[in-house]
């Protein structure tokens, strides 16, 4: 890494604090890259830098330390909603604004473990196609009532005289 000091220094202390499953094990306990690299006091870039650096291995993990998070957001999204975020004991909810609170920081963690793990936690998307014809429809149900004879097609082989 000649010439990249910052990434240098960067492998130096994850490697010096246990590897890189250090920054990965903050990754999936669902922590923010900013916060984790305010703890380095380097900016956020430079753990992509870190990430696309370490090669397809690294890149793996990040994505699997990225669904870890994913489950960790859903069950802040549940600590949210039963009130037990700062303990175990369910706090009590007063007001309509809390209640509009709790809801938009759960939703926020649902969207959150969407979109860090769309397998599971993602809209499922069901494609399907169907195409109706009610000509046809209403055609086939006067044969099979027998309103509506099996015609064969004819060949007509004559002329129209005009008067």
């Amino acid at each position: 890494m000649p010439g990249k000091p910052v990434l240098r220094n960067l492998n130096k202390i994850v490697q010096s604090q246990g590897g890189d499953a250090v920054l990965l094990d903050l990754i999936a306990e669902g922590r923010t890259i900013s916060s984790i690299m305010d703890e380095y006091d380097l900016h956020r870039t430079m753990f992509y830098q870190w990430i696309y650096s370490g090669g397809d291995e690294r890149a793996a993990a990040y994505a699997e330390a990225k669904r870890q998070a994913a489950d960790k957001h859903v069950e802040d999204a549940q600590d949210i909603l039963d009130g037990t975020e700062d303990g175990d004991v369910p706090q009590p909810v007063f007001s309509p604004a809390d209640v509009a609170l709790r809801k938009a920081r759960a939703n926020f963690r649902q969207w959150l473990a969407a979109h860090r793990d769309p397998e599971t936690y993602g809209e499922r998307k069901v494609d399907l196609e169907v195409n109706v014809s009610i000509g046809s429809l209403h055609l086939d149900a006067l044969r099979q009532h027998g309103r509506m004879p099996d015609a064969e097609p004819v060949d007509a082989d004559f002329e129209v005289e005009k008067e």
